[in-house]
Order: C-alpha cells, then structure tokens, then sequence
C-alpha cells in the first residue's frame, strides 16, 4: 500500500470553511448544519463546548470533494456534516 500526498482542492477549502463555521454556530453539537437557524451569532457566543479541529473538516470536505471513502472513529461527526460522504468505521 502506497501513500499518495495530494494537494486540497479549493473546492475543498471553501466547503470546509463553510461546514466548520455552521460546526461553530452549532457550539459543536452534531447536527446537521442545514437544521440551523440564519441567526448571527457574535464572536463571544461562538465557543463550543467541545471543538473539534479544523482540519477535520478539511480532511472530510476533500473526501467528499474527490469522491473517496473515508475510514474514521468518529462517524458521528462526519455523518452530521457530511451527509453524503461514504465512510467506514474503524473503532474496533
């Protein structure tokens, strides 16, 4: 099994900034972001009580952009935000 370093599509960017901004107006919950309401939030409110780093949401933005399968622990995250991505679980 090889390795391949492949380069982010900027599709891929834009989606994971957008997804990770709906993450931080949800303070985290695993929601889909499409259930949220249009209201605006000020900075001070935006801190989740827990955070999951951006470059999550970068990893599942380019999966879901390049059509691959993404092996994961935690699908509920990624099934939240990434509906249409196909995963598999590792968490055994």
């Amino acid at each position: 099994m090889g390795i391949k370093v492949l380069e982010i599509p900027r599709e891929a960017l834009f989606l994971a900034g957008k997804i990770y901004l709906q993450y931080r107006k949800n303070k985290g919950k695993k929601t889909s972001p499409k259930k949220t309401s249009p209201k605006k939030i000020s900075p001070k409110k935006t801190s989740p009580k827990k955070t999951s780093p951006l470059p999550d949401f970068f990893i599942g933005a380019h999966a879901l952009i390049s059509n691959f399968q993404l092996i994961t622990r935690d699908n509920g995250k990624f099934s939240s935000y990434f509906p249409s991505l196909k995963q598999r679980d590792n968490s055994r």
